[in-house]
């Protein structure tokens, strides 16, 4: 230890290039604390003595793990290096620490075991990183000059969405859509529950190559679409059947067979009691602008908001991993997660601002988690994290613990301050499915069983927690069917006070006559 301290110390021309670097570089010591080798940069001491409460640091003792948590959990792996034999070394990947409301950095730990010294470097990659940033998206958009009018598709769906809820509720969509819909190039389409036709704009036919009405009439176009989004979105059965908004791009056929790609919007109509009665979708034929399947692997990994891999790349990794699974069992858990409450934050903020949470929650996943362990944020609300090589349940449970807590902390915004919760399913492999869609579908009704647990929770995978799921999701269709089909009946029980005569009360109750199940 004293070999490379005074190495360091004696050299002042080499501790000024590391500041001049923005490079902090220390030593581990065995009771926890790190000793500085060098002068450090003035990032440093403005982020640590901010976090620390301190001005000033006289013993030269850094409890680093202590004030910045993403060290804290790469420090299990660094001690790992550390403890080697050989000369190796560990970097951690970038993460993000405010120094201020305006100002935020880019860091890299990296653990250097140099003839069995534990150095610890924490690297400012911050002007590198816009460097990189502006590079790698000026590629992206050489490669995807078409991505702005994506996103101004989609900007316009979500417009005209809220445009065609407004008027539905003033009965102006019953029988015929306004002449500015009629001339939407967006395919209109305002079905029942089960898919019927009730109207549609001329763009919907086109798109479909339909030869006539007649053949619109025939086919639900509302279960080819679930069908045909279904393999890219298992969810999308709970996401409809829960009365959830739901939009993506997925592969579709038209009349002819010619194969398309859509980006397409469902938004579902509720009656005054929170029940759906209809459903409002919109749809785009987005094939002109979509690149070959091979350059959108190559360029499309990552999603724009959060920075993290996207769902194209969270289902390749999956089952990735799952296969190498096959072959050496080391253990994978994927635990899906879910924002509480984020579509009044949406709705009620705007995207700007749920674009700012979204990506403030992305940042704390990345600094409660590992390096190995992979975070993908899915779209939406929705983020997943796959760990690979757990020990056992009780250490899943810890992590899903320190990820709601991570999550759960206020979120400062310019005027005001607010926290969401999250809630997390957890499935592991092989018990609880051994593909990856299985595996995604066994955590989503884990998610939504701790949904319906209270939010803010996490749940293990379970035969109870998918049975519990689909029997609200089967109860919960077949109460709109017995609705339609009015059988539910009045009741009358009595009330009975033992021991008194003066008072006499009826229970008025609903029941339900099912037609198979008999009296429920």
């Amino acid at each position: 230890m004293k070999g490379v301290s005074s190495n360091i110390h004696s050299d002042p021309l080499l501790g000024a290039v590391l500041k001049q670097l923005d490079i902090a570089v220390f030593m581990w010591q065995e009771n926890g604390f790190f000793q500085p080798l060098c002068s450090l940069p003035s990032w440093f001491n403005q982020l640590y003595f901010t976090k620390s409460l301190n001005r000033a640091n006289d013993d030269l003792e850094y409890y680093l793990g202590t004030h910045f948590p993403f060290i804290e959990n790469f420090l299990y792996d660094a001690e790992q290096v550390w403890s080697e034999r050989q000369n190796s070394s560990l970097r951690s990947g970038l993460w993000t620490e405010d120094v201020s409301e305006y100002q935020e950095l880019y860091l890299e730990a990296v653990a250097l075991n140099i003839d069995s010294q534990p150095v610890l470097l924490i690297v400012n990659e911050t002007s590198n990183f816009d460097l990189r940033h502006k590079v790698f998206q000026n590629a992206r958009n050489l490669a995807l000059k078409n991505e702005k009018l994506e996103s101004s598709v989609q900007d316009h769906q979500r417009q005209l969405q809220k445009q065609l809820e407004k008027l539905y509720k003033k009965d102006r969509l019953k029988q015929q859509l306004p002449d500015e819909i009629e001339q939407e190039s967006s395919a209109v389409l305002i079905c029942k529950q089960d898919g019927g036709v009730e109207v549609y704009n001329k763009a919907l036919i086109d798109i479909y190559s339909l030869n006539n009405d007649d053949e619109l009439q025939r086919h639900s176009l509302l279960q080819k679409w679930i069908k045909e989004a279904e393999k890219q979105y298992p969810e999308i059965h709970r996401v409809l059947k829960s009365g959830k908004h739901w939009e993506g791009e997925f592969e579709t056929h038209d009349a002819k067979h010619a194969k398309k790609w859509v980006r397409l919007t469902i938004a579902p109509s509720t009656n005054e009691s929170g029940e759906v009665q209809h459903f409002i979708c919109i749809a785009n034929d987005i094939s002109h602008i979509r690149l070959s399947i091979s350059e959108i692997e190559r360029l499309t990994q990552i999603d724009t908001t959060t920075q993290l891999p996207n769902r194209r790349s969270f289902w390749q990794y999956l089952s990735t991993e799952i296969n190498k699974q096959q072959a050496t069992p080391t253990g994978l858990a994927l635990l899906y997660l879910d924002l509480d409450n984020f579509r009044r934050v949406n709705d009620d903020l705007g995207p700007k601002q749920a674009d700012f949470l979204l990506n403030t929650v992305a940042t704390r996943l990345k600094r409660c988690l590992k390096k190995n362990d992979y975070v993908a944020h899915l779209g939406g609300d929705e983020f997943a994290v796959v760990i690979v090589g757990f020990t056992d349940q009780h250490s899943l449970a810890t992590i899903a613990q320190r990820i709601k807590e991570n999550i759960y902390r206020d979120v400062s915004f310019s005027d005001f301050t607010l926290n969401v919760g999250t809630s997390i399913g957890i499935a592991v492999y092989p018990q609880h499915g051994v593909k990856a869609r299985q595996l995604v579908k066994s955590a989503d009704y884990a998610m939504y069983h701790a949904k319906e647990m209270g939010r803010n929770q996490f749940q293990f995978s379970s035969p109870y927690s998918r049975r519990r799921i689909k029997q609200k999701l089967h109860i919960e269709q077949g109460l709109k069917e017995a609705l339609r089909n009015s059988e539910f009946e009045l009741l009358f029980q009595p009330q009975i006070a033992i021991g008194s005569t003066t008072e006499h009360r009826l229970e008025a109750l609903i029941g339900w006559q099912h037609p198979l199940k008999g009296r429920i």
